[in-house]
């Protein structure tokens, strides 16, 4: 799906990756994210991530930017998050996936339990792609029977990456 998941196998797609620790308040100590740099090549050829992780928060969460150079992909594995993005509140939760592209200004404040997967990602055509795809939906939340298969997804880079760090 992206060129950073083969960061471990010798490849020229990620000149780099690093676990790290949240200090955002509302982020639970079990939560992990990793950050990614990309190599020169996969930054000019291919999409690629740049944050991968799984946070279990407090409504003392909440994230807000003007703006931030990537795309974000949530998929909520439990509880509630609101969410505005382009003038529009939005309440999202278990089996949501949420695609915005936060070079737009963007909110998202968590409820008590709320337990969520993210992928932050950037390269070619990135952001003409989330546009694109949040139009055709009208919306950037999808609320479809296939959400689960993007949770996976994004489960299986976080979990690629916790076990050469576990």
């Amino acid at each position: 799906m992206f060129a950073g998941k083969n960061i471990f196998c010798g490849n020229s797609f990620a000149k780099e990756a690093r676990f790290m620790k949240s200090v955002d308040p509302g982020i639970l100590i079990q939560s992990e994210c990793f950050t990614f740099q990309p190599s020169e090549v996969a930054a000019k050829t291919m999409k690629y991530l740049t944050w991968c992780g799984h946070y279990f928060c407090t409504n003392s969460y909440f994230m807000e930017r003007e703006t931030y150079p990537y795309v974000l992909v949530i998929f909520v594995r439990d509880g509630n998050m609101d969410v505005r993005y382009n003038g529009k509140s939005y309440l999202i939760g278990k089996g949501d996936v949420l695609l915005i592209d936060c070079v737009n200004p963007h909110y998202y404040r968590a409820h008590d339990g709320l337990e969520f997967l993210y992928v932050h990602f950037d390269g070619i055509c990135s952001h003409e792609v989330t546009e694109l795809i949040i139009q055709n939906n009208n919306s950037p939340v999808f609320r479809r029977s296939h959400n689960l298969k993007v949770g996976q997804e994004i489960f299986e880079h976080v979990k690629f990456y916790a076990n050469d760090y576990g």
